[in-house]
């Protein structure tokens, strides 16, 4: 078996807390009756544009996949074992393991029913992982219908169309549950036939990440995707006897380290891209780096993630949660105090009484928001000055045509950004910005190129940090009429006079400005302690507008 799995699962003193929760869960779902997912719900997105209803159906079908298969690892009775073959006969039934958001392009019942989208690839690699782990214990009806599910769904599929998914996400997943199928199957011949195409997949994943390691797309993402890229790395690594090795890959190093730069304190991260302001972690994969790499810093056990607050219920995911946590290492001293990301543009300062973040980058990036000089404030738990993260998952969210609309969280008029003459950024690689200089104390870019206005020949921003605040120097130069400085926040400001007040914080202007303060109001796809629904939440927005002037100084200070 890969992975370092065995029969029957040990209880340790890494995961003992979790094999008790999910003990609790899996008693309370047992006389759950496990339920079909109706026509109904999955046409939902087609109608409305609404992923909510059905998700929430599937993955209730996950939980149980999950909770069931690790009571039978953890050997507590036979009664088990057919509450699992109940669900995995349950989850063969379904018409499709994509979900209705993936399938928008399939043109026949076949075309939807073997479409290998994320989800479907996560299903894929849990039966197959399943069916080796407990090939002893399954009836071989079960075991029957799991090969000829996959065979249909995945493994013929992938052989008949060498499929590609980009520079994303998507390729490390979607490969993992592919590599993983054929692998855990014993499918040598077949895997010996797809293997170049999986390594190309990988490599599409590793290019959306710049040399400099940093995950573009946020901290959920990361998790996501270069855990998937991690699991099925390893199984490559045991499969080949260590021929194939991506963990001495030099980018492969930097891209691991990133978790030590995305939190910012217990489970508060950088929000910059589709990211949530709190992410629980799962505790396999930091522990499994941990011990490949060193140094990796990982929270404390209070923000691990929780069975319950579980959205997804990634079987990969919750499987290595259980096998591959350890007691908490020692790291301290793990974090570094600056962390510039050269080729992303990100600047991380820990330095002095708050933590300071900031990205220039350009408006095409992984989940892209036209956010070219966002930057946050983050002290004893809040963002002072705030990025709003992501905003709920439905058929507007992914369309450029809809996503940048307005004032919203993808949007620059939903950013701490200036808008020049009513004008916001635009979408697209060419509209970026370039960072000037990142030194301990500051950090400075040139951004007129994100506006796409040829009126605007210069836009700098200069960040000067200090022990208690942060001086903000705001340049523009061109042929334009008016600029207005916004900066937004999620706690609710006070005008006082003119300044504004921010928590313990003071917000005021060098010049003369007349201050405004509105807001806008969304649902983020996830929030919370964890990642469990989220309700509405909402931004302020502080606009300076100068009168005349193009360059002023912001002085943000306790």
């Amino acid at each position: 078996m890969y992975n370092g799995f065995t029969y029957p699962l040990p209880v340790t003193d890494g995961n003992r807390e979790m094999v008790a929760e999910v003990e609790l869960a899996a008693k309370k779902l047992f006389d759950k009756p496990i339920k079909t997912l109706p026509y109904s719900q999955f046409m939902l997105f087609a109608k409305t544009g609404s992923r909510v209803e059905y998700e929430e159906s599937y993955m209730e079908h996950r939980k149980m996949l999950c909770a069931f298969c690790a009571m039978v690892l953890l050997d507590k009775g036979d009664e088990w074992l057919e509450k699992l073959c109940d669900i995995i006969w349950a989850i063969c039934d379904e018409y499709t393991w994509a979900l209705p958001a993936h399938i928008v392009r399939c043109k026949s019942a076949k075309e939807t029913a073997s479409c290998i989208d994320l989800f479907a690839s996560e299903t894929a690699f849990a039966l197959s992982e399943i069916h080796c782990l407990l090939r002893d214990k399954l009836p071989q009806a079960v075991k029957d219908r799991i090969e000829y599910e996959l065979d249909r769904r995945i493994i013929s599929p992938y052989l008949e169309g060498n499929r590609r998914w980009g520079k994303n996400n998507w390729s490390a997943v979607c490969a993992s549950g592919v590599g993983a199928t054929f692998i855990y199957l014993g499918l040598d011949e077949k895997f010996t036939r797809a293997k170049d195409n999986i390594l190309l997949n990988l490599g599409d994943f590793l290019e959306s990440f710049p040399d400099d390691g940093c995950c573009l797309e946020g901290s959920l993402y990361w998790f996501y995707g270069f855990s998937h890229f991690c699991y099925i790395a390893q199984m490559l690594y045991e499969y080949t006897d260590g021929k194939i090795n991506y963990f001495a890959d030099e980018k492969v190093k930097k891209i691991a380290s990133f978790c030590n730069n995305m939190y910012l304190a217990d489970n508060f991260c950088i929000p910059f891209s589709d990211s949530p302001h709190t992410y629980n972690y799962n505790p396999g994969i930091l522990h499994f780096l941990s011990e490949k790499y060193g140094k990796i810093a990982i929270p404390p056990i209070e923000y691990a993630e929780k069975f319950e607050n579980s959205a997804r219920y990634r079987f990969a995911t919750f499987l290595r949660n259980l096998y591959w946590s350890k007691k908490k290492p020692e790291d301290k001293n793990i974090r570094d105090d600056l962390v510039i990301y050269p080729d992303s543009a990100w600047y991380i300062n820990r330095k002095n009484s708050y933590i300071f973040a900031a990205k220039a980058g350009h408006n095409d990036e992984p989940h892209n928001h036209n956010d070219v000089g966002s930057f946050l404030v983050f002290d004893g738990g809040k963002y002072i000055l705030d990025d709003a993260g992501w905003a709920i998952y439905d058929n507007k969210y992914f369309d450029p045509n809809e996503r940048y609309k307005g004032t919203s969280c993808t949007t620059s008029l939903g950013h701490s950004l200036p808008i020049i003459d009513g004008c916001a950024q635009k979408f697209g690689k060419e509209y970026c910005g370039k960072i000037i200089s990142a030194t301990d104390d500051g950090f400075a870019i040139e951004y007129s190129a994100a506006y796409g206005i040829s009126s605007l020949t210069k836009l700098e921003r200069c960040f000067a940090l200090q022990k208690d605040r942060v001086v903000i120097t705001e340049k523009a130069e061109g042929n334009f009429e008016n600029i207005v400085f916004r900066y937004t926040t999620r706690i609710k400001p006070q005008v006082c006079g003119d300044r504004v007040k921010i928590d313990g914080y003071l917000l005021y202007c060098s010049e003369k400005a007349d201050i405004s303060v509105s807001h806008f109001d969304f649902e983020p796809r996830f929030a919370g302690f964890g990642t469990e629904k989220a309700g509405t939440e909402r931004v302020y927005l502080i606009d300076f507008a100068l009168h005349g002037n193009k360059e002023a100084k912001f002085i943000l200070e306790k």
